[in-house]
């Protein structure tokens, strides 16, 4: 169980690092578009696919399974498909009584206000931060606890007399 914990809470912190690469949380189109304006496809799918997951999984984002899926039957769906789907989790989270069509031209779909994301953002961030420092002490007292290695019984270190170790194989 707390194995499983310490693997999600990983994966959280991975994916805010992640976002933090793309630039920052986006909250619309208008932001979407911008950052995928001079990019790869390649670019395109990877941003894309951090957002969608950071949603997923850091945001607790709910709806239709298909909405975060990446790929169908072995083949991955493309910037705009994602693009689209995007938009949607946003206007869900916005929105969840709307089913209005996010491609009708909009510029710009706030999700919610920016004080609310940036204090979750944080929120976050804090909480990740200290199970970090926990994990780390937990790993540290655990190595404490483990008997001595039986490679350093018998491989004791070596004790050169002082008057030779300032010494190289030259002289």
């Amino acid at each position: 169980m707390l194995k499983k914990k310490a693997k999600e809470m990983g994966k959280k912190e991975n994916l805010t690092v992640d976002v933090n690469k793309v630039g920052e949380l986006w909250m619309g189109k208008f932001q979407a578009l911008e950052y995928l304006r001079n990019k790869t496809e390649w670019q395109k799918l990877e941003a894309l696919k951090i957002q969608i997951k950071f949603r997923r999984f850091v945001l607790g984002a709910e709806g239709k399974q298909s909405l975060f899926a990446l790929s169908h039957a072995g083949k991955q769906f493309s910037s705009e498909h994602l693009l689209t789907n995007l938009l949607e989790i946003i206007s869900q989270i916005r929105d969840p009584e709307s089913n209005e069509d996010l491609s009708a031209g909009q510029n710009e779909v706030p999700i919610v206000e920016s004080d609310k994301v940036e204090l979750a953002k944080k929120s976050y961030l804090a909480k990740a931060e200290k199970e970090t420092k926990k994990r780390k002490l937990n790993e540290a007292e655990s190595a404490a606890r483990k008997r001595p290695r039986l490679e350093a019984l018998f491989d004791p270190p070596i004790n050169m007399p002082e008057h030779l170790s300032n010494r190289t194989c030259l002289e």
